[in-house]
């Protein structure tokens, strides 16, 4: 009995050895804590990141369809409209001007040129102003008187005439300025004019003293009933 008791205490034993074996094999097949794939963290966003902000209004830089105001010095070319409700031979679509020295030179591009005009009509009265075209020169910006002009100009003086625009007024183009001391106006100059019509332009020519990149500019075409004018001077105040 007592060998029977010795047996099954080493049968005991080597089961406990076994059992603790088993267990070291199975903590020895587990993985490692630190072999654990961490979880990426996601970067935080800078405080000082500026949001963007709506607007419902497009900024000042956004606005590419704001027409550029005309540019009335001598040197450049100046825009008219469009304006069926006068005559053609009045309406001026563009003016380009151009000077050297005190030579100053002024095409006017017209809705039409006719092939004959009427002037000296009966329905005006003795000696008013008729029909012009020309440019009024202000070359003092704190002036407020203009300085010169240079016109095809006609007053009512005697019967009808019918004819080209360059027949009747081919003798008729002259600079004019003030004459303070008289307290009038006078012809200083003799200025040519000619005409293309199938380019439908006028161009005037004339000497005009103290004219300069910064001169103003009045540009006009003028009848008794109606006209047609670019840019218009405001006078600036002295400082």
């Amino acid at each position: 009995m007592q060998i029977l008791r010795n047996v099954w205490f080493r049968i005991l034993i080597v089961g406990l050895a076994f059992f603790e074996l088993g267990i070291a094999y199975f903590h020895s097949t587990l993985p490692s804590p630190t072999s654990v794939t961490a979880i990426p963290t996601i970067p935080a966003i800078p405080s000082n990141t500026p949001s963007p902000t709506p607007s419902l209004f497009p900024t000042e830089t956004s606005t590419p369809n704001q027409i550029a105001a005309p540019v009335c010095h001598p040197g450049h070319t100046i825009m008219g409209i469009l304006n069926p409700s006068i005559p053609g031979y009045l309406n001026i679509l563009k003016a380009k001007t151009h000077f050297e020295g005190k030579l100053f030179l002024l095409v006017l591009t017209l809705r039409e040129i006719p092939d004959e005009i009427t002037i000296n009509s009966d329905n005006i009265e003795e000696g008013m102003p008729e029909l012009a075209w020309g440019v009024t020169i202000f070359n003092d910006p704190k002036s407020d008187d203009w300085d010169y002009k240079l016109q095809s100009f006609t007053f009512k003086h005697g019967p009808e005439q019918t004819g080209s625009i360059l027949t009747l007024f081919r003798e008729k183009t002259y600079v004019w300025s003030v004459n303070k001391e008289a307290g009038g106006t006078q012809t200083i100059f003799v200025g040519t004019l000619s005409v293309d019509k199938k380019a439908r332009t006028i161009t005037l020519r004339g000497l005009i003293p103290g004219i300069s990149s910064q001169s103003f500019l009045e540009i006009f075409a003028y009848s008794k009933y109606v006209a047609d004018q670019l840019c218009i001077w405001t006078p600036h105040s002295p400082n």
